[in-house]
């Protein structure tokens, strides 16, 4: 007769083993994928965009983005990036907002990094 073959024999097939969990961060990570992020850089600056990646040094990378910027004259400016790397040590705030017909909205659903 065959021997019977558990999850914890030391050389049970990896279809026994239990499944790996994923730690939070990267779980969150994974969550925002593709999200549309609305970042704050300290000179004022907005940069809009769909995350795509981060680093260990808070990097993070954008697609479809488009950068905003207030003029003396209260009008906002609106100038488009494509694919944009807004370096972690000008980030001011971050955060994930929601999408609407039109475009994008102000009012962000989750705010992932203070204002300064």
């Amino acid at each position: 007769a065959a021997a019977e073959v558990t999850a914890s024999d030391p050389v049970a097939p990896a279809a026994l083993a239990p499944a790996p969990t994923v730690p939070p961060a990267p779980a969150l990570l994974i969550e925002l994928l593709n999200k549309r992020m609305k970042v704050g850089l300290s000179d004022g600056r907005t940069i809009l965009g769909r995350f795509r990646c981060t680093d260990r040094d808070c990097n993070i990378v954008l697609a479809d983005a488009e950068e905003l910027r207030a003029v003396a004259s209260g009008e906002v400016l609106r100038r488009r990036l494509g694919l944009c790397l807004v370096p972690g040590k000008h980030m001011a705030s971050a955060a994930v907002c929601a999408e609407d017909v039109d475009g994008w909205k102000s009012e962000c659903v989750c705010r992932l990094y203070p204002e300064a």
